[in-house]
């Protein structure tokens, strides 16, 4: 049993004849050291502000798919309600695993991330499918110490967002930086959301390195105003907000995009790089330039672009994945990336691109694409 108690919402049909299959997973998951929740009230609309809250509040969410609507090819459906608590829970990026009754359709409530373990309500075969469910729990289970491990104290989740980001070195001197932003409230009330400037540093760059900071509101509900609040300081020298008025409501969604120009905020050279290093400025013990990502919220998917000007010959690129608090890989998530191909290096005749798609990236980890860039004299050939 994991010392850790973990807190799940258990989604399932609420009619009387399920009651007892329900009663026994519930009973099995508290066995294995799990707080389960049943939320026994709902209204009739696609997902009441009750369950959400519920769901975000959890660590997981564990469903008992069992039979409901028979379908015509002899397969079964499960609970409405099932299949838009478990859509729900995925989309905020929260694990979820199915006990589905043998015969339940499960195909359109699962991605490629979730599991699934079957079962037959008949007595004597559910005492047989013990030790599967056992081993199902203990993987749920690590899965949850895996990532708790990476945040502390992780803060409820108020908003999921998806981030789609290029940054471009334009010249010797300059990048840019171009960010769409779809975000989606989890609660009521809120009023706004943070972003930040990735991995420019108060104390190697002064705040002139940003410059020309462009806003751009793409989709918003109709009569909420969205505007940019940005106070730099040296407490917190890289976040900026944006703010909602009226502060959003639960399940309201935006769509937003920012730009800005930074100047000499990473090596050009390898000569540039290692004079970085040797003055103790850079981020590691060799020459390597970095774009970073620290996830601090929920998000459903992360993808990062860094393109290279023609004839700019990059060596060693890389995708790194860290804890933000020990700097320790984390070398099963560097697994995850390589099985969805989420890590490209694209080479269209001589110009470079770097490509990171993460779907739900972790809370408490930094994603990095990292190069060593061209010496003067590659540069001058």
């Amino acid at each position: 049993m994991s010392l850790l108690k973990f807190r799940a919402f258990m989604s399932c049909s609420r009619a009387p004849e399920d009651k007892s299959i329900v009663e026994f997973f519930r009973s099995y998951c508290e066995s294995f050291g799990f707080e389960v929740l049943i939320y026994d009230w709902q209204e009739p609309v696609p997902l009441d502000d009750g369950v959400k809250s519920q769901i975000t509040s959890a660590d997981c969410v564990i469903a008992v798919a069992t039979r409901k609507d028979r379908l015509d090819s002899g397969e079964w459906f499960c609970s409405d309600w099932i299949q838009h608590e478990v859509v729900f829970a995925s989309a905020i990026c929260k694990p979820v695993v199915i006990f589905a009754e043998q015969g339940v359709k499960v195909g359109g409530l699962l991605d490629r991330h979730e599991r699934y373990q079957p079962f037959s309500r008949e007595p004597m075969e559910l005492l047989k499918q013990t030790p599967y469910f056992n081993k199902f729990l203990m993987a749920l289970t690590r899965q949850l110490e895996s990532q708790a491990v990476y945040v502390d104290d992780p803060s409820p989740s108020v908003y999921l967002k998806s981030i789609k980001s290029r940054d471009e070195l334009v010249s010797r001197d300059i990048w840019t930086t171009t960010c769409e932003i779809e975000l989606q409230s989890l609660v009521n009330g809120l009023s706004q959301s943070d972003e930040g400037f990735g991995d420019v540093d108060w104390l190697r760059f002064p705040y002139e390195a940003i410059r020309d900071i462009e806003f751009s509101v793409l989709q918003a509900p109709q009569g909420t105003n969205m505007r940019l609040d940005h106070e730099r300081s040296k407490e917190d020298p890289n976040v900026w907000r944006v703010l909602y008025e009226p502060p959003l409501q639960i399940g309201q969604q935006v769509q937003y995009a920012y730009r800005y120009v930074a100047e000499r905020i990473r090596p050009y050279t390898l000569e540039e790089a290692q004079a970085a290093m040797e003055a103790k400025e850079s981020w590691c013990d060799s020459p390597q330039c970095t774009v970073n990502w620290d996830m601090l919220v929920s998000t459903g998917h992360l993808i990062s672009e860094v393109v290279f000007p023609p004839k700019y010959k990059i060596h060693n690129p890389e995708c790194l994945v860290e804890t933000l608090d020990t700097h320790q890989p984390v070398i099963s998530e560097l697994d995850r990336i390589r099985e969805v191909d989420g890590f490209k290096i694209q080479r269209f005749y001589d110009k470079y691109t770097l490509v990171l798609s993460v779907p739900k990236p972790r809370i408490g980890l930094r994603y990095m694409l990292t190069w060593r860039p061209p010496s003067e004299a590659e540069l001058e050939r």
